[in-house]
């Protein structure tokens, strides 16, 4: 995993982490504040039903006290129900309808000591009808004295909430039995003002406020609900009343609660989904710019060897890519110090064992010169006559011995040292060697840049490096010949000065692998009769220009010398041409 990898993973995982858990925390709090919403709008209007029904049951009882008052002052009441006053009949029989308007309570019914209806507002036809357990549970229910209980009406009858007290009139007690309805109209009121339910279930019967059915306020419901339990009286059909729990439920539907919650995981989805995204291309953007300068830094660092020791490095940073840039930079510099001392060490290396070998050579060869000499002079002496014979038969050894010398002079004078050095024309050089170098089967092809490449050199340096890569491509071929391809061009790099390229290869019988750490070692040749000296001169030459070189073979194959100069100056035009 490289840098830039592993910058775009931590990235990503130092972003998208606290990310995704501030998703799934704003989720758990903002789902959290919603249900809890709901669930005060349920309490909500439960509160608002049960202090409805408070409010009912306080104005009922307000209003029976008042009425309880007018009777004690009603004489012609007392007389009609007391008296048995005949004219005074209808009077009883409508008074409690006519109270009814006035209290503006739903039902409203009159009772003797007995138990017995002896006026009825809401049905007049109850009249004389025994009801005496009913004052009595009411005034005992635990649900502040009154409970729910039906009243009838022609072919009907209504859920009533009721109340009930006791009043003396003349020495006879009177049970005022009254309330107000408790209908669906009721409850879609009170539940118009919210998006919930209130469903009452006395016994067989069920109100509600909208038309859901029982399943929808079952135990098995997942809506919010508040329920209370509310006195019923109910008949068991022989006038033997008593007390049931009837049950009030307030809910509110949890599906608008569950697509609300939907939509914010949606959107949370989506948003932080934008954002991962956005993550993903901005942690891969940043983390190309961070290893940029280090990619630089890397491809700079893999050009930098002995023989290529020009490499500029930017230093215009002042982070820690920066510092290191500076490091290398210096680094660069004293390796470039220390191998010019290293070449000077070489070169003084060199000269002394070239001037063993000439040494060496030059005593091969003066040796027998020498012996000749002194057995010519001994026969001067002793023999005269004899030294024009013996001169003939020596003169061979003299002729050999001074061309072998001819031959060492001719060798070593390839390795003298360079003049100074001029700018030069590589492809004017290259143009004047070529042809000269051209031989049958051979053929040379040239593919040379058409503006002027210009190197700080010498140029019969230079001469000697093409004439040396010519030969030694020459000498590769068979008898067949074959194609010495010869190519220039400028090469610019950023951040640094501009290299020219001189590239010679040739598709002969190649190098052996074992061979190719050797090729440019002194007296070092794989021919029969070659020197040795040709590409260990071509070398040091380039090396003295401040160039590099490199050589890639495979046998069978042909050979490729990649060589490059800093260029002294550049031209416009790196088009190729040919010569």
């Amino acid at each position: 995993m490289n840098l830039r990898t592993r910058l775009l993973v931590t990235s990503l995982f130092v972003v998208l982490l606290p990310l995704a858990l501030l998703g799934w925390a704003l989720y758990r709090d903002m789902s959290g504040r919603l249900t809890v919403q709901y669930e005060e709008r349920v309490d909500e209007l439960a509160a608002r039903m049960e202090n409805e029904l408070l409010t009912r049951i306080r104005t009922t009882y307000s209003r029976l006290e008042a009425l309880a008052g007018e009777l004690r002052a009603d004489t012609r009441f007392r007389l009609a129900a007391f008296d048995e006053v005949a004219d005074e009949r209808n009077y009883l029989l409508d008074y409690a309808e006519g109270a009814l308007a006035l209290t503006g309570l739903d039902m409203l019914q009159v009772q003797d000591e007995e138990g017995r209806i002896i006026s009825s507002g809401h049905y007049r036809n109850e009249f004389d009808r025994m009801e005496p357990a009913l004052p009595q549970l009411l005034a005992q229910s635990p649900y502040h004295r009154s409970a729910l209980t039906w009243a009838r009406v022609p072919g009907d009858r209504f859920l009533v909430l009721a109340g009930s007290i006791t009043t003396d009139l003349s020495g006879h007690s009177i049970d005022l039995v009254g309330g107000f309805a408790l209908n669906e109209e009721l409850l879609t009121r009170m539940a118009s003002k919210s998006s919930g339910e209130i469903v009452l279930l006395a016994g067989e019967k069920t109100l509600s406020s909208a038309s859901r059915g029982p399943g929808a306020t079952s135990e098995e419901s997942n809506d919010f609900r508040r329920d209370w339990t509310i006195p019923l009286v109910v008949d068991n059909g022989k006038s033997a009343y008593h007390l049931v729990d009837a049950m009030l439920i307030v809910t509110h539907p949890r599906a608008p609660l569950e697509q609300l919650l939907s939509h914010l995981r949606l959107r949370l989805s989506l948003l932080l989904g934008a954002a991962a995204l956005g993550s993903i291309f901005l942690s891969a953007w940043l983390a190309a710019r961070v290893s940029k300068p280090i990619r630089t830094l890397a491809a700079r660092a893999s050009d930098v060897d002995l023989d290529r020791l020009d490499v500029r490095f930017p230093m215009n940073r002042s982070d820690e890519v920066g510092t290191l840039s500076r490091l290398l930079g210096e680094m660069t510099s004293r390796l470039r110090g220390s191998a010019a001392r290293l070449r000077e060490t070489e070169r003084l290396a060199t000269l002394g064992e070239i001037a063993r070998q000439i040494n060496h050579d030059l005593r091969n060869g003066l040796t027998p010169i020498k012996n000749v000499i002194r057995h010519l002079s001994q026969l001067s002496r002793t023999e005269p006559s004899e030294l024009p014979r013996v001169f003939s038969d020596r003169v061979g050894t003299i002729e050999s011995s001074l061309d072998y010398l001819e031959t060492l002079s001719t060798n070593y004078s390839r390795i003298a040292t360079p003049p100074g050095k001029t700018i030069c024309d590589l492809g004017e050089i290259i143009r004047q060697a070529v042809p000269s170098a051209a031989d049958l089967p051979v053929r040379i092809d040239c593919k040379l840049a058409v503006s002027p490449l210009l190197v700080l050199a010498d140029p019969v340096g230079l001469r000697r490096i093409l004439d040396n890569l010519l030969r030694n491509a020459r000498e590769s071929f068979g008898p067949e010949g074959g194609t010495i391809t010869v190519t220039t061009r400028l090469v610019s790099q950023i951040g640094s000065q501009p290299v020219i390229e001189l590239e010679v290869s040739d598709d002969g019988c190649g190098i052996e692998p074992a061979n190719a750490d050797m090729i440019f070692e002194h007296f070092y040749s794989s021919k029969k009769n070659g020197s040795g000296l040709g590409l260990s001169i071509v070398k040091r030459l380039v090396t003295d220009f401040e160039g590099s070189i490199k050589m890639r073979s495979e046998p069978g194959r042909g050979t490729r010398f990649l060589i490059r100069f800093p260029a002294a100056a550049t031209g416009t035009d790196s088009r190729g041409g040919s010569c």
